[in-house]
């Protein structure tokens, strides 16, 4: 049986555009293909999420490599860099457009993504009131993991909405009022943020926006096509 020393035998690496982690991965096998496959029809997206997260961790061959502690952006930077050197830079897929309803075939080249450093080191402030400021800063993977946990069942508008939000509240590392600066759990998290005015909510969004880096969660679905 010493064949199967010869087999995926090729290992590569990446560094991540957040923690700047040094990834050895191999790429995809059938094997693996077929686990997945196996959940094609799955649509809760939670669940989704999870199975990904098995994909990229049994490629990783980086001993100390944890999912939970690497940024979602890195996630799916990795995730991406993986079926590049699985299935190829490119990537063909069908569009229906919504008005003629005509199909098309589109394609999509992995290379053509701009991949930019995280560069910010100090959490965003925002000031949510005269007495209130709340930091900010983008999440690792365990930590939206974690603001998912309290997700209750339900449509998969309501689940989909719920990760949204809940991802956002996850963003909150601590609270300044006149009671001095602290850190607080994801229930009073989500809490705030369910407490915002529609300008504070901007305020977030626009610094998360100048201080974005690598980050295209929607071509997880891509990873078989």
């Amino acid at each position: 049986m010493g064949f199967k020393d010869y087999l995926n035998v090729y290992e590569f690496s990446c560094t991540l555009p957040g923690t700047k982690q040094e990834v050895k991965y191999k790429p995809l096998t059938t094997g693996q293909i077929k686990k997945l496959l196996v959940n094609e029809n799955e649509e809760n997206p939670i669940v989704i999420e999870n199975i990904f997260d098995e994909l990229i961790s049994s490629s990783v061959v980086n001993e100390d490599f944890n999912i939970d502690d690497i940024y979602v952006q890195d996630r799916s930077y990795l995730l991406i860099e993986i079926r590049k050197n699985s299935k190829g830079d490119q990537m063909s897929f069908q569009f229906k457009c919504p008005k003629c309803e005509s199909q098309n075939l589109n394609y999509f080249d992995f290379n053509s993504l701009d991949i930019k450093q995280k560069e910010n080191e100090e959490y965003g402030c925002v000031e949510i009131s005269d007495d209130v400021k709340i930091y900010i800063d983008f999440i690792t993977r365990g930590e939206q993991k974690e603001s998912y946990n309290l997700i209750e069942t339900g449509s998969l508008e309501k689940i989909r909405n719920d990760m949204s939000i809940n991802s956002l509240a996850a963003t909150i590392k601590k609270i300044e009022s006149p009671d001095g600066i602290e850190e607080i759990d994801i229930k009073d998290k989500l809490w705030i943020v369910d407490s915002l005015t529609i300008d504070n909510l901007e305020k977030m969004k626009k610094w998360f926006d100048e201080n974005n880096f690598y980050g295209n969660t929607w071509i997880c679905s891509t990873l078989t096509t």
